[in-house]
């Protein structure tokens, strides 16, 4: 999301950087169909406690999914742009572009805490929607819907629109799967409910596998990270 992008929908706000107690470094994450803007929150994530807890994802699919079922999936706009941060944080999600200085005052990508405090949101949601009878998998701002039939798919996405509409949650159009199919693609990996069960367990198993290892292997580059800047501290500490 451009600079622009982020001041217009009242994501992030010009400021004087005399009031800001941390500036941090932007990055740009290129994904498979667009570029990410991430603040680099290192320094800050140092000092924040993350609460431990669990995604869905594809690996809820082997439970819930039934042959012969009707899917549709929802993907929300910035998703973490919707979650509003206190004003007396904003001072510690500075950032600098172009000379000028910002601070979000919504939840940005990089902040450790983003990924919990956004799941706890959509599961609220999903709590309502299981509570009626709705099989549904949410993992952060993509979320699938499995229903028995076409008729019940299709009242089902209407009535989810407007679930999320009411809660102030924007829909990414483009990204969104709104007619029921039998044939979706969620999370990297095509469900088929047509075919057989096994051959579509074991590829969620083996994606779920390669999520897993993609995790370990974040979490062992974070470790190095945090040891290369240890060291860098004491390089420091020795120079002076």
């Amino acid at each position: 999301m451009a600079i622009l992008e982020l001041t217009e929908t009242g994501a992030a706000i010009q400021i004087p950087a005399a009031k800001l107690r941390c500036i941090s470094p932007l990055n740009v994450v290129e994904q498979k169909d667009k570029c990410r803007m991430i603040l680099d929150l290192r320094k800050v994530n140092d000092a924040i406690i993350v609460p431990k807890f669990k995604y869905e994802g594809l690996n809820r699919v082997a439970d819930l999914a039934r042959q012969g079922d009707w899917m549709f999936s929802i993907d929300l706009k910035s998703g973490y742009h919707h979650v509003d941060i206190h004003p007396s944080c904003w001072t510690f999600l500075g950032f600098e572009f172009d000379g000028r200085t910002y601070a979000f005052r919504s939840l940005p990508f990089g902040l450790a805490t983003a990924p919990f405090v956004f799941t706890q949101l959509i599961k609220q949601l999903a709590r309502r929607w299981r509570e009626q009878g709705v099989r549904v998998i949410p993992y952060v701002d993509d979320i699938l819907f499995l229903c028995s039939t076409q008729a019940h798919a299709q009242a089902t996405c209407q009535r989810i629109v407007i679930d999320l509409k009411a809660a102030g949650l924007v829909l990414n159009s483009k990204k969104s799967k709104l007619i029921p199919t039998q044939h979706l693609r969620f999370l990297g990996v095509e469900l088929d409910t047509q075919a057989g069960r096994k051959d579509e367990e074991r590829e969620v198993e083996r994606e779920v596998e390669r999520g897993r290892e993609g995790e370990r292997e974040r979490e062992r580059e974070r470790e190095r990270e945090r040891k290369r800047e240890r060291e860098r501290e004491r390089e420091r500490e020795r120079e002076r």
